[in-house]
């Protein structure tokens, strides 16, 4: 008999949202899986669940067949493999994710039961929210650079935080911006759908963003979340691609938003695609957050 049952997973539900918000809440930074509005926008997708168990919270993807790392209570290498086991019964290819290095180092005998592998495609990008908005350096003078000509061809611009109201408006330019992307189809497909699940529950979600208008339309947005008191993480940026500058814009007037609410802003994986990788890496991230992926032997 295993430590849980497979059975005892839930479906992740807007109800869920003041218990583990308060969970996450009490670390200052964690991969962006644990962030209650990326479990329940993408919950469809990745057949996202969880429970409760002994003080600490258990979330699986049942798409990937991926358990997370428990959050909250430690355990030991050998009540892992048995979560693991108990989690994905007829599935010796699942894995345990987003494992922190220091667990594996201080449990040597990790080894015994797991292979363990970076797993640096879901390494999460952390950029210090002051250093967003000063833009300051020779790393990230394009970035400037860029931002001085959006603002410099668009004097008469504004930001005003997103609304419900803009909602659609946003949509449409998520759009235009998703026909303009000829590679992975897949996984914009999929980002669509969660982008949906944000906006028709985006009351409920308590979400935040920035739009930017020019002449009256939206040419930019941002949607974001709050995951601790130190560390906000930004969902989704999309802008006009015939604007030169809304991106970097866009990215400036989020983190403008964020100064003194929060130290830190997590801007999410590349998920191992090269482009994403690239223009995470433009903006000098303060730090990489990579884990570990603990496969059965």
């Amino acid at each position: 008999m295993g430590l849980i049952n497979f059975n005892d997973f839930k479906p992740v539900e807007i109800s869920d949202k003041a218990y583990l918000q308060d969970v996450f809440f009490k670390f200052e930074l964690l991969p962006c899986e644990y962030v209650f509005t990326n479990l329940f926008i993408w919950r469809k997708i990745y057949d996202i669940r969880w429970m409760k168990f002994r003080n600490a919270v258990l979330i699986h993807s049942g798409l990937d067949k991926t358990l997370l790392m428990p959050i909250g209570n430690v355990f030991t290498p050998e009540e892992l493999e048995d979560l693991l086991r108990s989690t994905f019964p007829n599935d010796e290819d699942a894995a345990i994710i987003q494992v922190p290095e220091n667990y594996i180092r201080q449990n040597p005998s990790v080894g015994n039961v797991f292979e363990s592998e970076l797993d640096d495609k879901f390494a999460d990008y952390i950029y210090s929210t002051e250093k967003l908005y000063l833009l300051r350096g020779a790393k990230l003078a394009k970035k400037k650079n860029l931002l001085s000509q959006f603002l410099r061809g668009n004097p008469g611009y504004t930001c005003a935080p997103l609304k419900a109201e803009n909602l659609e408006e946003c949509f449409e330019l998520t759009e235009k911006w998703r026909l303009s992307i000829t590679s992975e189809p897949v996984t914009l497909a999929q980002e669509k759908e969660a982008i949906q699940e944000a906006f028709i529950n985006f009351k409920n979600l308590d979400v935040e963003g920035a739009c930017i208008f020019v002449e009256g339309r939206i040419v930019a947005f941002s949607v974001f979340s709050f995951q601790s008191s130190d560390a906000a993480v930004v969902h989704f940026e999309k802008y006009d691609k015939d604007l030169k500058g809304a991106a970097q814009a866009i990215n400036w007037e989020t983190a403008k938003s964020l100064l003194g609410r929060c130290k830190y802003i997590n801007r999410e994986q590349d998920i191992g695609l090269p482009g994403l990788k690239k223009a995470k890496l433009s903006y000098d991230p303060d730090k990489i957050m990579y884990n570990y992926s603990l496969s059965l032997k």
